[in-house]
């Protein structure tokens, strides 16, 4: 951040800081405020009268003998405590011996609603303090004793005076929400123009704060990521500042490590925080999580109450977070700080140049404090494989003048340090990866890797040079992941792998780099079965010169997002999304709409199926058969015996019915060729294309099927086995597109799988080969030339995996495709304009859940199935529900029940899918906090037009428990069957089959999709 002083900026603020504080009404109300504290002694004399307790002159007590017998809750003895105190100031007790009370003259309790009344005729521009003082007062004895939720006084249904209210209309509020508007703004003016400020705004609550300050901000070049604990005012928030650009909404319990809840350190270069950390345990350690957030001499700017007001103890002091405080050095009988105990406090907690606007400046007991973050030596130690055009040496620096650590890791014949140049390693060797972590500092490990860009456009390679390239990436990049697995102790490591202009996002004028797209494969991989070091996946922009693309990679490595796949074209931002795209039922005028015909298949042509002998290839074989086809090719490496072998097969052997398979196409009118080659192999296959046009009819079309796995995890594999299985996908790709760029092909499929898209365990290599596919179809298509690549998903039949590893892909929602479904898809799609597409039979609620059990995947956001058919708003809902139930057969309506009660859940708590949140699981476990609790009471009364108990989340603590409440108590059916409630893993995801590795880890290739994989923009 750039180095900006808090005194400069208070200085210039100052002089109009009385003409805001009279602006906004602070003046009247600082007028008013010796009024309030006598109102608020009304009403703590009033409650306490209710309570069966009046003030009898001489009479002595303690504070726990008066607590029991007026019977005052547990939570709410602190609040007590401080009313006693406040009779105290006022005369009417005096301390008496061993710690208790003397009542120093009886006192009359008198009805504080005509000295209310009084206050708001002389004070109309005060109502909002008044009303809510007069709401939480009105309600002091309920809620002393237990017997009233003080939320439903602060955060009414009717907002005439709730806390949201108070936060952005009160005087004290306005001033100071405007004094922050002016902070920033004058922050924003000595920021430089080409950088982003990135803003977090701590506790933001209803977002009064967030609604002044955005104002100030270009919303061009902000990041402000809006936090709070409770998901009900992320939910309301995301609403409310829907038209602002660059807000993030995410939750974020400041008294909590925030590296545990997925915030990145030192990212931030303003913090704000409104009237929050008062209410956090120990202050101390607030400060140390916040100041581990902020970026070197980032400023931090702080709105705090600094005196006792008896009339925001009555307000606020109902809430158990008020009283939680435990730093009793600190704070021994009050939650509030003075400005100079703050000041004192920032300063030994390592801030500098703390400045402040306060009393004196003209503001009412607040003070608005700015201190600067100290200048922060790295902690993070950062390793930059770095690419040969420059980027890996331009981070570097970026690096350094952000105080970070880098050092620059090149390609050699191995292992050499290079002093402050960094270090070489073989690609080839793993031991040298390993050597390089032991000879550089473990703690807070950032890898960056760059190898990737340096491979050449696919035009311009060779087929020697392609293998060479990709040992050199995909061999780097295993043997890095290697290294890092095996760390000892394991390092906080994080991995980010960088490519340029491998992904289809944006525009790109040179076309897709190919021979780069394996890495991404390998990522998707990476992140299953490394999800403890994985950072993310970045596509730059091949036309970016270095010093743009540096602190874009600098703002994704460090900002606390959960995507893991971005990509950069110029300064727009894109992330991957898996996206549904529904098929026209009507092929032909789908196919007219594109401007594409469908492919006929010409009975004079010749088609090459390679992998031609296995489960698909026989089967592909007899399509196009059935399409009029009538010269085949089919290709594996093994081919088969001669001809004049054939009767004396053994029955029943794989060769054998690979052989009838073949007479049946024969029977057809076919004539099959079977060949022996290997796809990969340059010269074999251009002896085999040489037959085209001349011995055989020419080439019209051409499916690509052929495929090895290894199914290894990347700690076991190696790289020459890892090479074997990019060989017929990979390289043989390759060959075939070399040599059909000038063949009149109708179509060129490829035969890729949905591990290019996620990732398989295991399958690392096989996902590496497929992205090529992928990324190969969209480089013919951007040069003229004919290529769809599809992403398939389980078929019926697949002989490369067994028949267990295929019901546990259905078990885990990946439902087999019957072969004549997908085949009718396959000819669907061929008229498609689209290079890639993915089809795949899937149950979505089942297989999101399996995928997502140990990290949220921002990639399949949207494939979630139908929501539930039970739907119910506020305002609608008690109709709606009661109607469907009516018109249900009783045997069904508890599970009716159960599912509204999941959706009204789920959308208080913020889940996407109610079909994801199991029924026996807590509501706190998922989540859920008072408001959120208060949140779907309100919702089940609207529904049901009946009031329901303020504990109701307490007593019936989970959605089952919750059903049968409803079902018994308040629709009160007989006999109600127990709401069903499947046992499920803790973290509410469908159980999965037994797998020592856990949900993540899929033998199975197709792991899921729907349709097609696109970037969309962020």
């Amino acid at each position: 951040a750039p180095v900006i002083s808090p005194a400069e900026i208070m200085t210039s603020l100052r002089p109009a800081v009385a003409e805001t504080a009279a602006q906004h009404g602070l003046t009247q109300f600082a007028d008013l405020a010796p009024h309030l504290e006598s109102l608020s002694l009304m009403y703590v004399l009033h409650a306490f009268h209710l309570l069966g307790w009046d003030c009898r002159a001489g009479e002595e007590f303690t504070a726990l003998a008066l607590f029991e017998k007026l019977k005052i809750a547990p939570l709410q003895q602190r609040l007590a405590k401080r009313m006693l105190d406040m009779l105290v100031e006022d005369g009417l007790l005096t301390p008496a011996s061993g710690g208790g009370y003397q009542v120093a003259a009886t006192t009359t309790a008198m009805d504080p609603q005509w000295y209310l009344q009084e206050l708001l005729k002389e004070n109309p521009a005060c109502a909002t303090e008044l009303k809510l003082l007069s709401q939480c007062g009105d309600q002091l004895a309920e809620v002393l004793c237990g017997k009233l939720d003080p939320l439903t006084l602060l955060f009414p249904a009717e907002e005439e005076a709730s806390a949201e209210k108070l936060y952005r209309d009160s005087a004290f509020a306005k001033t100071a929400n405007v004094l922050a508007h002016q902070t920033l703004a004058a922050t924003v003016a000595q920021w430089p123009a080409d950088r982003k400020i990135r803003v977090l705004e701590i506790g933001a609550g209803t977002g009064g704060t967030t609604a002044f300050v955005l104002g100030a901000l270009p919303p061009d070049r902000i990041e402000y990521v809006f936090t709070d604990v409770s998901q009900l005012f992320l939910n309301a928030a995301a609403e409310k500042f829907r038209g602002h650009a660059g807000m993030r909404y995410q939750l974020l319990d400041i008294e909590k490590d925030p590296a545990a809840q997925g915030f990145a350190g030192r990212q931030f270069d303003f913090i704000l925080a409104a009237n929050v950390l008062h209410a956090t345990a120990d202050l101390r350690q607030t400060l140390r999580h916040l100041k581990a957030l902020l970026a070197a001499q980032g400023l931090l700017l702080l709105l705090e109450g600094t005196v006792q007001q008896r009339w925001i103890d009555l307000i606020f002091g109902m809430t158990e977070g008020w009283w939680r405080f435990r730093d009793h050095d600190l704070r021994p009988a009050h939650p509030l700080l003075s400005e100079f105990q703050w000041q004192d406090l920032l300063a030994q907690s390592g801030f500098e140049q703390t400045a402040t606007l306060a009393e004196v400046d003209g503001l009412h007991k607040q003070a608005v404090l700015l201190a600067r973050g100290p200048r922060v030596k790295s902690e993070a130690s950062w390793l930059i494989f770095a690419d040969t055009g420059g980027v890996g040496r331009q981070l570097a620096e970026y690096l350094a003048a952000r105080n970070q650590e880098a050092r620059l890791v090149i390609a050699g014949a191995g292992f050499e340090a290079l002093g402050e140049a960094g270090f070489r390693v073989n690609p080839a060797n793993g031991a040298d990866f390993k050597q390089l972590l032991r000879e550089t500092p473990a703690q807070q490990r950032r890898v960056v890797y760059l190898w990737g860009m340096n491979a050449t456009p696919l035009a311009a390679t060779a087929l020697e040079q392609a293998e060479a390239e990709q040992a050199m990436s995909c061999g780097g990049l295993l043997h890095l992941v290697q290294a890092l697995a095996e760390e000892q102790p394991a390092a906080a490591a994080k991995l980010w792998v960088i490519t340029a202009g491998a992904q289809p996002a944006g525009e790109l004028t040179g076309g897709l780099a190919a021979q780069q797209a394996p890495l991404w494969g390998m990522t998707r991989v990476i992140a299953l079965e490394h999800p403890e070091f994985w950072g993310g996946a970045i596509d730059v922009d091949p036309k970016a010169g270095a010093a743009a693309i540096a602190p874009q990679l600098w703002l994704e490595m460090t900002a606390a997002a959960e995507e893991d796949q971005i990509a950069w074209r110029g300064d727009q931002r894109y992330v991957a999304r898996l996206t549904r795209r529904l098929l026209a039922d009507d092929s032909t005028a789908n196919a007219a709409a594109n401007g594409r015909s469908r492919p006929v298949i010409h009975s004079d042509a010749s088609y090459l199926i390679t992998g031609g002998f296995g489960g698909l290839g026989l089967l592909l074989a007899k399509w196009l058969v059935e399409q009029g086809g009538r010269h085949l090719f089919l290709l594996s490496r093994r081919g088969l015996p001669e001809r004049a072998s054939w009767p004396s097969l053994t029955k029943d052997s794989e060769v054998a019915q690979q052989v009838e398979a073949i007479r049946e196409l024969e029977a057809l009118g076919a004539q099959v060729t079977p060949l022996a080659a290997d796809v990969s192999d340059l010269a074999q296959m251009s002896a085999l294309f040489a037959r085209f046009g001349t011995e055989a009819p020419p080439l019209r079309g051409l499916l690509h099927a052929a495929a090895v796995i290894h199914l290894q995890s990347l700690r076991e594999t190696t790289l020459e086995k890892f090479q074997a299985a990019l060989r017929p996908k990979l390289y043989g790709t390759w060959v075939l597109h070399h040599l059909t760029q000038k063949q009149a092909l109708d179509f060129f499929v490829l035969f890729s799988s949905t591990t290019a898209l996620l990732g398989a365990s295991a399958m690392a290599d096989y996902a590496a080969a497929n992205q090529f596919l992928d990324a190969c179809a969209h480089a013919r298509r951007h040069s003229g030339l004919p290529a769809l690549s599809i992403n398939w998903g389980t078929w019926e039949k697949m002989r490369l995996f067994s028949t267990a590893e295929q019901e546990m892909a259905a078990r885990s929602g990946l439902r087999p495709m019957p072969a004549e479904s997908a085949l009718a898809t396959l000819q669907h799609v061929l008229a498609s304009d689209l290079p890639q597409i993915a089809i795949a039979d899937v149950d979505w609620s089942t297989l999101k859940s399996a995928y997502e059990a140990r990290r949220r995947r921002p990639f399949l956001d949207g494939m979630t199935d139908a929501a539930p058919a039970v739907e119910s708003k506020p305002a609608t809902g008690k109709i709606d529900i009661l109607t469907q139930l009516q018109q249900t057969p009783p045997d069904d309506r508890q599970e009716v029940l159960l599912q509204f009660v999941q959706t009204q859940a789920a959308r208080v708590l913020g889940i996407a899918s109610a079909q994801g949140l199991d029924p026996a699981r807590g509501f706190f476990e998922m989540g859920m906090d008072s408001l959120t609790s208060v949140e779907l009471r309100r919702r089940l009364e609207s529904s049901f037009g009946e009031s329901l108990p303020s504990t109701l989340t307490f007593n019936y603590p989970n959605v089952a428990a919750l059903t049968d409440y409803l079902a018994q108590r308040v629709l009160r059916w007989e006999q109600p069957e127990p709401a069903a409630a499947t046992a499920t893993p803790a973290n509410g995801s469908a159980a999965a089959p037994a797998n020592e590795a856990g949900q993540d880890d899929f033998s199975e290739e197709e792991l899921v999709a729907m349709l097609a994989a696109k970037l969309q923009k962020a």
